[in-house]
């Protein structure tokens, strides 16, 4: 079929008498309805092209089977110049992708949770079982996550927010629990003229991320990212940022896309998405 589609683009553009490139990508080229190419990954596309001083004039863009894109370069070939240009230009994308790093550790930090803030859980049974499930906790644990997951607004719309899978599950890093102990609650709660004197306490496990990808890691250091693990562990984490008030999920995608990398590899219609590239030089 690639090659079917190759010679039906060599009859369009003259019987292959112009240098060509064969791309790849991991986001759908299909434009929303009909035969068209994704507008948004075309523009990304002919303005990368251009910033590698090559005439826009030149340019045709011709969709192919599956997620493919086929470029062409209409009169003389290119100088040897450009095409240096255009493979360091591509294979820099192609190196980054390869070189993603997706190995995370969670270092918990047991020692530094406050002593008083420990003698506000409940006691008897419940205060029991939960020192008995943060015994159990390790000092770190180390992962893999894949982004695997569409991008969706949490939070009541307030955040734009994707997730990855992790190859083993973490543990639980919240516990909530109903308290009436602390002197300094029970008098907020009758300043506020509260019908009830039970509040619920959240105990958090102090906790750092490592993350192996130096991108990741100055994003997430920098909190442009919000890390989200879910309330009872698990093997799933989220990543998240304010949500504009007019986000829908498409804008959400290309939000997260421009943060950068490692989140414009597998987010939005840029030309990081790319997963391989062919080149056809005229000869």
């Amino acid at each position: 079929m690639r090659l079917l589609a190759s010679l039906l683009f060599c009859l369009l553009l003259s019987g292959c008498n112009e240098d060509q490139l064969i791309l790849r990508f991991n986001v759908s080229v299909a434009g929303e309805s009909g035969p068209g190419i994704n507008a948004t990954l075309e523009r990304a596309l002919r303005a990368a092209l251009v910033s590698q001083q090559i005439d826009a004039q030149r340019i045709g863009v011709r969709r192919l089977d599956g997620d493919g894109l086929a470029v062409g370069f209409s009169g003389a070939p290119l100088s040897a110049a450009e095409r240096q240009r255009l493979q360091d230009y591509l294979g820099a994308i192609l190196a980054a992708r390869a070189a993603w790093n997706e190995r995370v550790r969670l270092e918990l930090q047991m020692e530094r949770l406050d002593a008083e803030y420990m003698a506000l859980m409940p006691p008897g049974e419940v205060r029991e079982r939960m020192l008995d499930q943060l015994a159990l906790v390790q000092p770190s644990y180390e992962v893999g996550l894949a982004f695997d997951g569409l991008p969706g607004l949490g939070d009541e719309g307030r955040l734009c927010q994707v997730e990855a899978g992790l190859d083993a599950a973490l543990p639980r890093l919240r516990f909530f629990f109903e308290n009436s102990s602390s002197p300094k609650k029970l008098e907020a709660l009758v300043q506020q003229a509260l019908p009830t004197l039970i509040i619920r306490d959240t105990l958090v496990v102090p906790h750092v991320w490592h993350f192996a990808d130096p991108d990741l890691q100055r994003l997430v250091t920098s909190k442009q990212v919000q890390v989200h693990l879910p309330e009872l562990g698990g093997d799933r984490l989220g990543f998240a940022i304010p949500a504009q008030e007019t986000d829908a999920l498409a804008s959400c995608a290309e939000a997260m896309a421009a943060l950068g990398r490692p989140f414009s590899l597998f987010y939005g219609a840029g030309m990081d998405r790319l997963v391989d590239v062919e080149y056809r030089w005229r000869d």
